[in-house]
């Protein structure tokens, strides 16, 4: 299928398109795109247009189609002054903006709850529950969606352990602590293979660079509280 030049492919999961340069729309009210195992939003492609929010494809029917009505294709890109894409039509131009993600720690019998992934990148290894924050999403109440999705565990958010991030990845990620209130632990989505609770200084092989950091800074943390 092919929309303003864009071709439209079915991809692996139910709110998302592949186009043409590997990039993947995402159902927020931004244009998002995510190349390769990291994820940017692009902002609004062209003001004076209304843009293609949402695409669903079903990996069943191998289908996608368009949920909101438009007018116009997407408007075409060309290389911009300061290094980001202008729009075609409007001049534009097209910022990169950093992709904001939620994780949380979440105390549990004496350890840690961790999710073994059951996608890529880094599938099989242990990681924190966690996900991209939807637009117009409070953090905190992204961060106990994640958890509930993943693990079947009702939980509030607490403490804020830290913000990271690394230069030239675009995601942003949001570590709270978390105090579970409901729910019980149970693989709870098709992103996880099981979901455990490990002793916070015996883990097992951990997904990301940043995870052992994030244990880190949390025992620090409860250490600082005492």
């Amino acid at each position: 299928m092919k929309l303003g030049g864009w071709k439209i492919t079915p991809f692996r999961s139910s709110q998302i398109a592949l186009l043409m340069d590997c990039s993947v729309v995402w159902g927020d009210p931004t244009y998002d795109a995510n190349f390769g195992t990291t994820s940017t939003t692009v902002q609004t492609l062209c003001y004076s247009r209304p843009i293609y929010r949402v695409w669903s494809a079903s990996p069943e029917r191998e289908s996608t189609r368009l949920t909101n009505d438009h007018q116009h294709g997407i408007p075409g890109l060309r290389p911009g002054r300061h290094g980001h894409p202008e729009c075609v039509d409007c001049g534009r131009t097209i910022w990169a903006d950093p992709k904001l993600a939620g994780a949380a720690v979440v105390p549990m019998d004496g350890g840690i709850v961790l999710v073994q992934r059951a996608i890529e990148p880094a599938i099989g290894k242990w990681s924190f529950p966690s996900g991209y924050v939807n637009g117009g999403e409070k953090v905190e109440r992204a961060v106990e969606r994640e958890v509930l999705e993943e693990c079947g565990l009702e939980t509030k958010t607490g403490e804020l352990v830290g913000l990271y991030s690394a230069a030239g990845n675009p995601v942003v990620l949001a570590v709270y602590e978390v105090s579970v209130i409901g729910g019980q632990l149970r693989p709870a989505d098709n992103e996880a293979l099981d979901v455990r609770v490990f002793d916070a200084k015996d883990l097992p092989v951990l997904a990301f660079e940043h995870d052992n950091g994030i244990v880190n800074d949390w025992l620090k943390m409860r250490e600082t509280a005492r």
